[in-house]
Formats: C-alpha cells, sequence, structure tokens
C-alpha cells in the first residue's frame, strides 16, 4: 500500500478509535455516583516507600483520580520499591472499595535540574537539549524517560517544559526552558512527548500559558505578567499551540496573571485563560490539570474551597495537591449540588480524565512487572544516551587563544573548583565532577566552594592555584553571588589559563567575561560532568549554540568548535 494511502487509512483508525473512546466515557461517567466523579478530578501524595492503610483509604473511598510521585517523600527510592507501589496504589483505585477506575500515577521527569527517579537517567535538561539544536536527541531523552516511567508502573511526565525563557532574571524556570525563542521550544517540546509517547507515557506540557517571562516564583508568590496578547500568542502561547497540533494529552497551568488575558485571576482559575484562550482559541480538548494547588501564587488571595471551585468552573479538570484535601473535595460537591459547578462541568472533566486513561490502554492493564523494573531504569543504554545527549548540549562561548582542548603533560597540575550550588538536591558535586576529569588527566586538584565563598574560602583557592598550570572553575550563577565573581576575576588576573564551566544558566558570563574559556554544560548531573570533561581534552568538539541571548555580550545562536 502506498506512504500516502496507509497515512490516510492510520488517520481514519485514530478518529475512529478517539470517536469510540469519547463514547465509552461518556457512558461510563453516567454509571459513576457524585462521589466517585468527585474523587475522579483530584491529585493527591501518597507519603513513603510503601502504601500506608491511611493512603489506601484515601485512595479507595475518596475514589482518587490521580497520584503524584516525589523524591523527597520516599515514593521513589529504588526501581522496584517504586514498581511494587504502584501496583499497590492501582489495587487499592480498583479493588474492593474502589471505583475499578485506574489511576494517572504522574512524576516531574523532566531532567536536568528537575529528575525524580533514584539511579534512573537524568540528562542534560531542557535548555542543554536547546543548545543542541536537535529534535532527534530531544525524543531520544524523552524516549529513556518514558521506558524508566513505564518501568516503574507510573503512566505520565509531568513535562515537557514549554515556557519559552525570554527573561534572564527569571526565579524558577531558566535551565528548565529548551530556550527563549518559540519555534526552538516548540520543536525541542514535541521532540520530547513524541519520545515519552513512542513508550506510551501520558506527555503534559507546562506551565500554561507560559512561566517563562516572569520575575517571581509563583511557589512563593504570584506573578504578574503585562505583555500584549500578540506577545503571549506569538511567544509564549506558539510551543502549545504546535504542541497541541503534534497529539499533546495533558496541560498544566501556572499560578500566573496574564494581564491581556484576565488582570484579576491567575490563570488557574480564569475561565478566560482556559475556556477561552486554551480551549476555544488553541483547540485543545485534553485533560487540563492544575499545578499544585498548595502554592502561594493561588493561596495567597484564595482559600482552599473558593480556589477548588473557581479552577473547576474556568474549565479545569484535575486538581493537584490540595493543602485541604477534604475542604477541597467538599466545597467542589456540594458547588455541583447548589449549581454553582453545573453537572455537565464535572461531567465534562471525568469524561476527559476517563478518555485519557483508556487511550493509553490503563484500564485493560494498569500494572507492572516489579521484576523487571531495576533491569531498565539507569541501565548501560540509557546512560549512552544521556551522554550523547550531554556531549549535543557542550557550548564553547568564549575560547580565547584556542586555549581548548587543553595539551597537558603528565606533570602539569589542573586545578579544578567546583561551585556546590545551594538550589541542586544532588551533593558532592565537587567530587563527581573530579572523578570525569581525573579519568582525562591524573595530576587533578580538586576544591569545592560554596555559591558566594568568603575571603578566606578565595585565599584558600588562590593558593592553590599558584601552583597549577591551568584552573578549571565550574560555575552556577555567578553574576548573582559577588563573593562567586570575585573568585574567578581574581583567578583571571593570575598569569594562567582560567576556564569556565557554567553548570546553570550562560547569563553568568556577563559577570566574568575576562575568563580564557567559557563552556556552557547547563547542568549538575553526571552525563554533563563526563561531556564537560571530553569537551575540555578534546575527545569531542563541541558543537552546541546558545539557546538564549548573553545581554550585551554574545546573541542566542552563538557558539564555537575546534
Amino acid at each position: 500500500m502506498a506512504d500516502g494511502v496507509m497515512r490516510r487509512v492510520l488517520k481514519v483508525r485514530r478518529q475512529r478509535d478517539i470517536v469510540a473512546q469519547q463514547v465509552w466515557a461518556e457512558n461510563k461517567v453516567l454509571t459513576l455516583t457524585l462521589d466517585e466523579k468527585v474523587g475522579q478530578v483530584f491529585q493527591v501524595r501518597v507519603s513513603g516507600s510503601t502504601l500506608t492503610e491511611a493512603d489506601r483509604a484515601v485512595i479507595a473511598d475518596k475514589h482518587i483520580g490521580g497520584v503524584i510521585y516525589f523524591q523527597w517523600n520516599g515514593n521513589l527510592d529504588d526501581p522496584t520499591q517504586a514498581a511494587q507501589l504502584s501496583n499497590d496504589l492501582q489495587t487499592a483505585a480498583m479493588g474492593v472499595g474502589g471505583t475499578g477506575i485506574p489511576l494517572l500515577i504522574s512524576l516531574d521527569q523532566e531532567g536536568g535540574r528537575v529528575t525524580r527517579i533514584t539511579g534512573g537517567a537524568q540528562f542534560p535538561g531542557n535548555m542543554g537539549i536547546g543548545a543542541s539544536r536537535s529534535a532527534e536527541l530531544a525524543r531520544l531523552t524523552g524516549s529513556v524517560f518514558g521506558a524508566e516511567i513505564r518501568a516503574i508502573g507510573a503512566n505520565m511526565d509531568l513535562a515537557p517544559v514549554l515556557d519559552v525563557n525570554n527573561n534572564p532574571a527569571n526565579p524558577v524556570i531558566g535551565v528548565r526552558s529548551f530556550g527563549e525563542e518559540p519555534g526552538l521550544v516548540a520543536e525541542m517540546g514535541i521532540g520530547y512527548l513524541q519520545g515519552l509517547h513512542d513508550h506510551e507515557v501520558i506527555a503534559c506540557a507546562k506551565h500554561f500559558p507560559g512561566h517563562g517571562d516572569t520575575n517571581v516564583d509563583s511557589h512563593s508568590g504570584l506573578p504578574v505578567v503585562t505583555y500584549d496578547f500578540n506577545t503571549l500568542d506569538t511567544i509564549h502561547g506558539r510551543p502549545c499551540r504546535e504542541a497541541i497540533a503534534a497529539g499533546l494529552d495533558t496541560v498544566m497551568t501556572a499560578h500566573i496573571v496574564v494581564t491581556c488575558l484576565d488582570p484579576d485571576r491567575p490563570a488557574t482559575l480564569s475561565p478566560l485563560v482556559i475556556d477561552g484562550y486554551l480551549r476555544a482559541n488553541l483547540g485543545f480538548d485534553g485533560v487540563v490539570m492544575t499545578d499544585s494547588m498548595g502554592m502561594a501564587g493561588v493561596t495567597s488571595g484564595y482559600g482552599v474551597d473558593q480556589s477548588s471551585v473557581m479552577a473547576i468552573q474556568a474549565g479545569v479538570d484535575m486538581l493537584s495537591l490540595s493543602p485541604d484535601l477534604d475542604t477541597a473535595m467538599a466545597a467542589v460537591k456540594a458547588a455541583v449540588i447548589s449549581g454553582a459547578i453545573p453537572q455537565a462541568r464535572l461531567d465534562q472533566a471525568v469524561t476527559r480524565i476517563l478518555r485519557l486513561k483508556r487511550r493509553y490502554g490503563l484500564f485493560e492493564n494498569p500494572f507492572v512487572d516489579t521484576s523487571a523494573a531495576a533491569g531498565i531504569v539507569g541501565c548501560q543504554e540509557h546512560w549512552n544516551a544521556e551522554v550523547a545527549v550531554a556531549r549535543g548540549a557542550m557550548t564553547l562561548v568564549q575560547n580565547t587563544g584556542g586555549i581548548l582542548p587543553l595539551n597537558l603533560n603528565e606533570s602539569d597540575k589542573v586545578l579544578l573548583v567546583t561551585v556546590q550550588s545551594s538550589a541542586e538536591t544532588t551533593t558532592d558535586a565537587a567530587s563527581r565532577f573530579a572523578s570525569f576529569i581525573t579519568a582525562r588527566h591524573a595530576n587533578v586538584q580538586s576544591l569545592s566552594i560554596s555559591e558566594n565563598p568568603g575571603s578566606s574560602a578565595r585565599n584558600t583557592v588562590r593558593t592553590a592555584a599558584a601552583s597549577a598550570a591551568v584552573v578549571i572553575i565550574a560555575t552556577a550563577h555567578a553574576d548573582s553571588y559577588s563573593g562567586q565573581s570575585t573568585l574567578v576575576n581574581q583567578l583571571v588576573a593570575l598569569p594562567k589559563p582560567v576556564i569556565a564551566v557554567g553548570l546553570r544558566e550562560p547569563y553568568e558570563f556577563a559577570a566574568i567575561p575576562g575568563v580564557t574559556a567559557y563552556l556552557a554544560a547547563y547542568n549538575y548531573r553526571n552525563c554533563g560532568f563526563a561531556a564537560a570533561a571530553d569537551a575540555i581534552f578534546g575527545v569531542v568538539n563541541p558543537s552546541g549554540l546558545l539557546p538564549v541571548t548573553i545581554p550585551g555580550l554574545y546573541s542566542f545562536g552563538h557558539g564555537l568548535s575546534y
């Protein structure tokens, strides 16, 4: 059969499947009680590495629709443990006392800074992927994450991040974004979601309608952006629009005020944003979920009961991580009974949720083989993929005198100084980076410093640098910490090369422009350290291009090679 005919046949089949799923979901909703419907629109977290009886009761008795995993609370200590927890959760939802409806089990497996699965693939993160300019590497990242998410029994990734980071002062997105150009963000985001879909994992784009041009973190306050509609639509809306056309399943809302759409309410609570812009303008009919309802972007202005009702009224389908589940559920139920939330609106939300669960086969088999998880998560094939993507991310911004790649004698001492960022959950960055540098050159002294080293720490580094042939300093937000930028510039004043490896956003280069070379790695992960060592010593030739502008110095798209 000719390719064109086959594509048309497959398109017709998909359309038939969509219609069948919709009809099935609508009929299923008719069989549910009000309490069961209300439960489906809530996503919760559970405590620990095993399912407690208290959490089991919440899942079953409240008919909960979804669970979000976190690393900090013990959900993801070990792949086998996580897979068993997933199975136990699904049993609670579908077994005696449950609704027979499987759970959406999700996690924020973005890559780079935000990576949840213990022992699993990490990758360099989105800004590194953006630097590679490779949709294939974006898809490879999503595919590996999809395989590992499925292995632990989860079925949804709260990714890709489609925020366009065109504000260097953004305190919460930064390297979590693919870059500052909407076309790049769209292309990389679509590649990423296609990789997730390769393993039947649901993709959830965030943070709609765009958290990339904010200077307030919605975890701690309410950001307000005042650009006009054209800016919103052509820059921040474009990646989401294109991802929807590519088959995006789910969208997560941001707790931000976008004044051109609704000057009074956060996007999460605004029908003008959700039913208006996202549904009517962008044409999205998938599941809309909120970011955590416990974040200050919501709680600073609204009570739990009020915000829960407003979000459903606005067109949201699932409420995530309410700070008071009982209050939120009671408020939604009471609003349906009173008519403040029309019954049809609740039914619409639940229909979308059930349709999504059926589309991904969760009703047929929500369980996972626990014995297989450990052999998939963090396997050698996935490590090789991580390093390949991290190598593609390496961006050589400055290389005065062609100092890189380094060509040293065995006796030449390298001083490696690594900033341990307080924002990174990973520990012992200095020893991890040193292990990859020493694999390329044995004579290395490694030091760790804080983000804002005082005069004593700076003196220690300068003393060590006196006997070094070259200094490599791994930096993080050097533009935000005077102690760090002062140290780098003091090292620059010494009569020896200073190579800076940027482990976060490359905007920091503006504070340390005198370094002999600047290599942007964008991450603290081992794959990034391995790729940086390879680039420094010429094992690979850097090919990355800046995905953001360094104001006044280097433009979007700049990048050197050897």
